[in-house]
């Protein structure tokens, strides 16, 4: 039996020193409470529930294992105040029951002092020595004031290497802050991405972690990290299934989720998928509505799908290289090297359209950022137009063919040479220059 770096995980053990009472009235009890008397019985027996795991966490092989509990008067060194060894205590699975003062009665002087340190050693089957487990357990038998920071609390140790198990249906562990502070604050200086300060786990259709608040947030996590291996909040399924590493209900009006940025740079949401190869194109996302029929996709693939889009902007556009000094609303035409100028005479049949004012959809744009010396030229769609009335009123569903005056378009009038149509008018134009709405259809 290999007993290097065992440790021992107490479930209210130190706690239960509080009590101060014997132990044939708490035998079985594995909650603890404050005193309610001020004197110490001759002596007591007090009932020390436990587990064994290896430096793996895993429950140390079933067995007769013998312990030796010593009471100290300081967490390191210090004068023994009370000690005795108890052999062949049963260990199943892991979790085994003693009683400490069973062998050596507890004499009254150990606990009226105001702190005392628990210290424990185990020996395992053909193990030869016993082997020390630290950090001794601070246990005190002194009543809280009520004003006391740590008043009314049930375990005034630091909890360190302990493992609460249990088998309940509701809960296994509850608690409940009645002021406004936090139910659990948790910190860690760990740097592993794997590593958190609150860890939760379920192995079987329970939530690792709950969170609830009537009016605060149910689950509120800080981060001070950088980089995608330290988030404030971070969700793993190991599942090799179907299981989802995050699941968001609720049931308010207000939106599921909602993400708010503040910071410089960065997205607000990025998504990264590792596709294993296995599916060709994978989805950074899939929507399905209440039937769970699919209504909207992005693939890694660069693919937008939806069932019905609708886009409160009006034209679709093409990024193409462009002269300097453009506008929106311009009437373009092809240039001698292929890039787009200004218009400059009545029906030019190397117009190629008009410069969009917000296109809807754009054609040939980079993911991020822009292509430098290029503008959107509106393909289809409605779209602002700068024009002139020089040859004659406008009116709706009138042609329009590029004017004399450079960057407008005028009415085309009866049989305008073909190539030289932009579009349609939507919107009637009576004297001098303006803008309007076109609908762009290049003929």
């Amino acid at each position: 039996m290999v007993t290097k770096r065992m440790l021992l995980t107490v479930l209210a053990a130190s706690a239960v020193l509080l009590a101060l009472v014997l132990g044939s009235q708490l035998a079985g009890s594995a909650q603890a409470r404050p005193p309610t008397q001020s004197s110490v019985p001759a002596s007591v027996t007090i009932p020390y529930p436990g587990r064994l795991a290896d430096v793996a966490g895993l429950p140390v092989p079933d067995g007769a294992y013998d312990f030796a509990f010593t009471l100290y008067t300081a967490e390191t060194g210090g004068a023994p105040l009370w000690s005795e060894v108890q052999k062949g205590v049963p260990v199943q699975g892991g979790a085994f029951q003693a009683a400490l003062g069973r062998v050596q009665p507890i004499p009254p002087a150990a606990l009226n002092g105001p702190d005392a340190w628990l210290a424990v050693a185990v020996r395992g089957p053909g193990a030869a020595d016993l082997t020390a487990l630290a950090p001794r357990q601070r246990v005190s038998a002194a009543p809280t004031a009520p004003d006391s920071p740590s008043a009314g609390l049930a375990c005034p140790h630091d909890h360190l290497g302990e493992w609460w198990s249990g088998s309940r249906t509701d809960y296994l562990l509850k608690i409940e802050n009645t002021s406004t502070g936090d139910g659990i604050r948790a910190s860690s200086s760990a740097t592993s991405a794997f590593v958190g300060a609150l860890y939760g786990y379920s192995t079987s259709s329970g939530t690792g972690v709950l969170g609830s608040s009537a009016n605060g947030h149910g689950v509120f996590a800080i981060g001070d990290g950088s980089g995608h291996d330290h988030a404030a909040l971070r969700a793993n399924n190991i599942d090799a299934g179907c299981g989802v590493a995050a699941y968001l209900t609720s049931n308010s009006g207000c939106p599921t989720l909602e993400i708010d940025k503040t910071g410089a740079g960065g997205a607000a949401i990025d998504l990264q998928l590792f596709n294993p190869g296995n599916v060709d194109p994978a989805m950074f996302i899939k929507a399905y509505d209440e039937n769970t029929i699919l209504q909207f996709l992005v693939s890694t693939n660069g693919i937008v799908a939806a069932n019905g889009y609708i886009d409160w902007k009006a034209d679709m556009a093409e990024m193409l290289p462009a002269a300097k000094g453009l506008e929106p609303g311009d009437v373009l035409a092809i240039g001698p090297d292929g890039d787009l100028i200004l218009s400059t005479e009545p029906y030019q049949t190397s117009v190629a359209g008009v410069y969009s004012t917000d296109p809807g959809f754009m054609f040939g744009h980079p993911l991020e950022g822009k292509t430098p010396g290029t503008i959107p030229l509106a393909m289809t769609g409605v779209v602002p137009v700068k024009v002139s009335a020089e040859n004659g009123p406008i009116r709706p569903g009138d042609l329009l063919v590029t004017s004399a005056t450079p960057g407008y378009a005028m009415r085309a009038g009866p049989n305008p040479p073909q190539g030289t149509v932009i579009g349609k008018a939507l919107e009637k134009w009576d004297t001098g220059t303006g803008v309007i709405k076109l609908l762009a259809t290049l003929q």
